[in-house]
């Protein structure tokens, strides 16, 4: 007897019916637009209204010299000529004038660290005719690195200018006075110096100002007590004059009991006739 083979059609696929089609590709086309839309407006920054983006990060933006902690590379986006006045004296007139760049160092660093600060600060003024009028000088700072700018920089470097026929003579915010020398308000370096310290304190960088009037020993103790009194209050006067407020100057006297060399030389108490000049 021949058995009957009875034969099972199966459906394999499923044919795309054409609202299903049509869904699959509007919504391939969609994605691909809205990619390249967002690859336009990321990468090229060319956005349609109301489209939000990232933004990038802001570049770090330098309009002094800062430095990092124990580092002595200088960090600075500005041009040396607006950012410091005291380069345009030079460039008007450096007959007789030494400009001194000061590296400070911190507690924790050396005066190494200053020095170099100092040396890479001076290749800023490459192109200057002065450069050869420039004297480098470290300056310990008694206090820890402050970051004041991006979380790790800060300002560790100044600049002084001084007429080396000047009578009166400016080191690290100290005023020399040569021998008789009584009128600092016809000196070119104290009134550029005191010029210096009033901008810094209009600009909030300074709060406070304590002059501190030292002699040597020539005369009777009292008397270089009230010289020394009388010298400090003049220079409170002048910076006042610039804009400070009394009230944020502190003028006093030590007289001669802090001498800074001996007073057995002439050279030794040419050091000791100053003013200090402590800022906050």
């Amino acid at each position: 007897m021949q058995k009957k083979i009875k034969i099972v059609k199966t459906k394999t696929y499923k044919k795309w019916s054409w609202p299903w089609l049509l869904s699959f590709i509007g919504l391939s086309l969609g994605l691909l637009y809205t990619a390249g839309d967002w690859y336009v407006c990321a990468i090229y920054q060319e956005c349609k209204a109301g489209t939000a983006v990232a933004a990038a990060p802001a570049k770090q933006v330098f309009n002094k010299i800062h430095y990092q902690n124990n580092q002595s590379e200088v960090f600075f986006t500005s041009d040396i000529d607006t950012a410091y006045e005291s380069v345009g004296f030079m460039d008007e007139n450096s007959s007789n004038k030494k400009f001194t760049i000061y590296g400070n160092y911190f507690r924790g660093e050396n005066s190494s660290v200053g020095l170099s600060r100092a040396k890479e600060a001076k290749k800023l003024f490459a192109s200057k005719a002065w450069f050869g009028q420039i004297a480098l000088e470290p300056v310990f700072k008694d206090k820890d690195f402050k970051s004041e700018k991006y979380g790790e920089f800060a300002q560790a470097v100044y600049f002084e200018i001084t007429d080396t026929s000047d009578k009166y003579e400016i080191r690290d915010q100290t005023i020399y006075f040569a021998l008789n020398a009584s009128n600092p308000k016809d000196s070119f370096n104290i009134n550029n110096f005191l010029k210096g310290l009033a901008k810094r304190y209009k600009a909030g960088e300074l709060k406070s100002f304590k002059i501190i009037g030292h002699t040597d020993n020539q005369g009777r103790a009292e008397s270089n007590y009230n010289l020394g009194l009388s010298r400090a209050e003049m220079i409170a006067q002048m910076l006042s004059g610039y804009g400070v407020s009394l009230e944020s100057i502190e003028p006093s006297s030590m007289g001669e009991t802090e001498p800074a060399a001996t007073n057995e030389t002439i050279t030794g108490r040419a050091l000791n006739r100053r003013v200090k000049v402590i800022t906050n």
